[in-house]
């Protein structure tokens, strides 16, 4: 071996020290020399020269490059690339893995190239850094889990004015609660009989209405009987400085089945909202179920009833009712000689006197002058007694000459009436015969 050799060789086996394996590579004519350190020695091993390295590189790259980092390699150490991308002093590098024992390991190989007295050629080093780049790795996802986390916390201490962290069994307990700023938690209590100390907060801090359903929830016995599921939620209203204050309770437990997670969530505002929205459609529902002139139910109204009791008879489940179908006489001619102003009063005036009479029972306007009843419970009871009653108030009318209604009376029958149409229809054909009867109380007297 010559002197230059000599000292090449203490060179390659300095860089060594810190490389698994150089390369050198003549640019010119492809032939180049592999250095590597013996594992067991730690001395310079000179491997078998090569006379065509980017050709046998491109070979060897599928025996011993993980399969989904060959195309990296086999483009980074393309001879083409090399030639155009990489100028006289310049150092590229990539990061790629080889299959050590059927496992992925991760090295890096920097490659410089060198021009020097018409010489062209390459210094590839590869080097293990396994341990960095897993490190490296490990260390970007505890920095992303945490980033996740405190955004989570963030997001958390927006919604939640308080969090419990409560040991089921021995009842030790901290209580979180949201920082000033709402980006995280401060601890502002502890205490070791969560369930006591919970019941006094109970006592003290929620509307009375509301104490037994929260007590019957956040107790010993109930948590445990909620281990198999994944969240309980509930609402209920606090008093706050005297204010009342809708909230909300959420029960999950903790990962390690021993402790449970109790978070407050202040909601007044949405409940709020939505009990005005509630009210908003049970008034616009009431206002599209209402006649706009008598303030009773209306046509529609009566056919909701319809269908409901109609359910009701083919369910075989139906309680006693009874129909009575009303209708005012004389309206016509009070139109066409007073005027529609008159017409309405006229009929304002019928309306009040039959829900005077049935004063349990809902009243529908079905027609321009035409009213119906569903007569249920006291006023069916007593149904007998009020049709009487508004037929002598009818004959008294007529000699005074106020408003008339005919009347008719129809009880649901389940051996004869398969739908509530039959038993209408029936109290309107009594209706009829009363309207006869009232026309030849007028004619007699």
């Amino acid at each position: 071996m010559g002197e230059n050799d000599a000292i090449f060789n203490k060179i390659a086996e300095a860089l060594l020290v810190d490389y698994s394996s150089v390369y050198y590579v003549n640019a010119v004519t492809n032939e180049y020399r592999w250095y590597s350190m013996d594992s067991q020695f730690k001395s310079l091993k000179i491997e078998p020269d090569g006379d065509n390295f980017f050709e046998n590189v491109i070979r060897d790259s599928e025996l011993v490059v993980y399969k989904e980092d060959i195309e990296l390699v086999r483009n980074f150490l393309a001879k083409e690339n090399l030639m155009k991308g990489v100028r006289g002093g310049e150092m590229k590098s990539i990061v790629y893995r080889l299959n050590v024992d059927g496992k992925p390991v991760y090295f890096t190989m920097r490659l410089i190239r060198g021009i020097v007295d018409n010489d062209d050629y390459f210094i590839i080093g590869v080097l293990n850094v396994n341990d960095k780049v897993l490190h490296e790795q490990e260390k970007e996802r505890l920095e992303k889990q945490n980033l996740i986390y405190n955004r989570i916390v963030r997001s958390l201490a927006q919604i939640y004015e308080s969090i419990y962290y409560v040991d089921i069994e021995t009842g030790e307990y901290t209580v979180y609660a949201a920082a000033r700023r709402e980006t995280s938690f401060d601890v502002i209590n502890n205490g070791t009989d969560f369930f006591a100390d919970f019941e006094e907060d109970v006592r003290c801090n929620i509307v009375p209405e509301d104490r037994d359903m929260i007590g019957s929830i956040i107790n010993r016995e109930t948590l445990k009987n909620t281990y198999d599921s994944k969240t309980l939620n509930t609402s209920f209203r606090a008093l706050v400085k005297g204010v009342v204050i809708y909230m909300n309770l959420m029960v999950a437990w903790a990962e390690d089945r021993k402790n449970v997670i109790i978070g407050i969530t202040n909601v007044d505002k949405q409940m709020r909202k939505e009990i005005e929205q509630t009210q908003a459609l049970r008034n616009a529902n009431e206002r599209a179920e209402t006649d706009g002139l008598t303030k009773v139910k209306n046509m529609s109204a009566y056919q909701k009833m319809e269908k409901l009791l109609q359910e009701d008879i083919d369910r075989k489940k139906t309680d006693p009712f009874a129909i009575v179908v009303c209708d005012i006489n004389g309206l016509k001619e009070v139109n066409d000689s007073l005027g529609h102003k008159a017409g309405d009063a006229y009929i304002c005036t019928a309306c009040n006197m039959i829900c005077k009479t049935f004063t349990h029972s809902p009243v529908y306007r079905v027609g321009g002058d035409e009213f119906c009843v569903v007569v249920k419970g006291d006023d069916f009871n007593n149904k007998d007694y009020l049709m009487k009653s508004i037929s002598e108030t009818m004959k008294t009318n007529h000699k005074r000459g106020d408003v008339v209604v005919a009347s008719g009376i129809a009880v649901y029958d389940p051996e004869k009436d398969s739908c509530v149409s039959d038993v209408f229809e029936r109290a309107d054909s009594f209706m009829y015969e009363n309207k006869k009867e009232l026309k030849n109380f007028t004619t007699r007297n």
